[in-house]
């Protein structure tokens, strides 16, 4: 039976007073009570050692585990290529965790660079990781730079500044110039998500040369302008166009500048939802990059259409390689009708605004060099189709011409017709009269001497029109018209997988 000890101790009085049998037993509970502290004391220290010790079996189990795990047996190259898929959320600074942002996981290089030291090092060595530091206060700027004190690779910004705070005297644009001098070399990409305003301000105040930019990106965003003066000055090419190194063009979701300083390293040129006052407009800002071999248009439009002779302005297009027209290209189109790219290899038309007996010309104008087609068309337009595509087909597979062989390099094209409601049982004959004409294509091709290695279409061709080529061409189909993109997956068919 336990006795509490409010029944032991009577007080001091009682205490004093007791005989000596009671003051040695008074003794010994205390004996007692010191030695159950110093068990309980040992005992803690006992728990922990065993719980360190037991900490440590249970990491050294899992990392004799890891090892047997099928990632840890990916190369440092297979883990960079698994990186740069997936780098494209901006670096931003953390945010505390709160039920309001709970959801929103953090950056994917972060993410990447903490997992253990092995990605860690392969995350600091892969540049795509870090090629988008978003800067736009000073809270963003101070996480970028620290950032930059580890990395050995090279890096791209994204600077999202108001016009406020690009005046030359404002202390986020002088810290960011300052931070970001010292890794001058290391810098290859910038991508300014601002108004022509501020980016004409942030480039004229960079003192120092960039000769490690690779790319730059301009995408016009009007809610960082706090004026709208038209007669402001706006950037052309100020700042980045001394760049020795300088390959890509992009701009996005603005008006071309009037005029652009010459920039003769730049190959590759996207212009995206882009306007321009005329073609000649365009023409003009084309000719600033004479060594150009890519041009990309998606929906570029123009104010004033040209009736001029722009014959003249064509120059700059002679070394153009690759040709990718999307959607509206209205101040493109005079050149269907006059000008040949001796160099054109690569051309993609996907739903131009255009008629298609223009494309058909220019297609023609051109089939000595074209190496690659590929047509989209997922739309009806006010003109004729049928007749449009029908008069493709027959070019692309007529015999000769009296210049030599039509298309005598082509190897590959791509036609996808998705328009809605085209391929259903309704238009029978609309699928057999499409299947029929690229199987003469392909005949025809191949008679001439010059047949195609791939021919890749969707609909599919009818059983017996793919019979006829199997052995002539490696044919390849959509699976669905609903996948998007042009490079959906394909099912191949050739002779010797039948």
């Amino acid at each position: 039976m336990a006795i509490s000890n409010q029944f032991i101790d009577f007080g001091q009085r009682w205490t004093e007073a007791a005989p000596g049998s009671e003051r040695q037993l008074l003794d010994s509970i205390a004996d007692t009570k010191n030695e159950i502290e110093r068990v309980r004391a040992d005992l803690k220290r006992q728990e922990a050692r065993l719980q360190s010790e037991l900490q440590c079996q249970e990491a050294r189990l899992f990392a004799a585990r890891a090892t047997r795990a099928p990632i840890s047996r990916l190369s440092d190259d297979i883990l960079t290529i698994i990186f740069e898929a997936n780098a494209e959320s901006m670096l931003q600074p953390p945010v505390a965790r709160t039920k309001r942002n709970e959801g929103n996981p953090a950056a994917f290089q972060l993410v990447c660079s903490q997992v253990c030291h092995r990605w860690r090092q392969v995350a600091f060595r892969t540049s795509s990781l870090w090629s988008s530091f978003l800067m736009e206060d000073r809270r963003s700027v101070d996480f970028a730079l620290i950032m930059l004190k580890g990395l050995s690779c090279r890096f791209g910004l994204v600077l999202r500044l108001y016009c406020s705070a690009s005046q030359k005297r404002h202390p986020l644009i002088r810290r960011l110039l300052d931070g970001v001098t010292p890794y001058i070399m290391q810098l290859i990409a910038l991508r300014l998500q601002m108004c022509k305003h501020a980016v004409y301000r942030f480039a004229t105040n960079i003192k120092v040369a960039l000769p490690s930019l690779i790319e730059v990106h301009h995408e016009q965003l009007h809610f960082t302008c706090s004026h709208h003066d038209e007669s402001a000055m706006e950037w052309i090419g100020e700042g980045l166009h001394a760049s020795s190194e300088l390959l890509r063009l992009r701009f996005s979701n603005m008006q071309l500048p009037s005029s652009f300083l010459s920039m003769p390293t730049v190959v590759r040129l996207h212009l995206y939802q882009v306007g321009c006052r005329s073609s000649k407009h365009l023409l003009s800002f084309l000719s600033s990059m004479p060594n150009l071999q890519e041009l990309i248009l998606h929906d570029v439009s123009d104010w004033h259409r040209d009736t001029g002779d722009l014959t003249e302005e064509a120059a700059c297009l002679d070394d153009l390689r690759t040709l990718r027209l999307s959607h509206d290209i209205s101040a493109f189109q005079p050149l269907f009708s006059t000008f040949v790219f001796p160099k054109l290899q690569h051309l993609s038309i996907e739903d131009v605004t255009i008629p298609m007996q223009h494309v058909v010309a220019f297609v023609q104008h051109n089939n000595q060099s074209i190496t690659h087609c590929n047509l989209h068309w997922s739309s009806d337009r006010d003109y004729s189709m049928e007749e449009g595509i029908s008069k493709f087909l027959d070019m692309m597979g007529a015999a000769h011409s009296p210049d030599g062989p039509h298309f005598p390099s082509l190897v590959e094209i791509r036609l996808y017709d998705l328009r809605p409601g085209r391929w259903s049982k309704t238009h029978e004959r609309c699928i057999q009269h499409f299947s029929r004409s690229l199987a003469s294509l392909v005949e025809n091709r191949v008679s001439s001497g010059c047949s195609l290695r791939r021919l890749i279409a969707y609909p599919a061709l009818e059983p017996e029109h793919h019979a006829l080529i199997k052995d002539k061409v490696l044919v390849g189909y959509r699976k669905s018209k609903y996948l998007a993109g042009l490079y959906a997956p394909l099912i191949w068919y050739d002779s010797e997988t039948e």
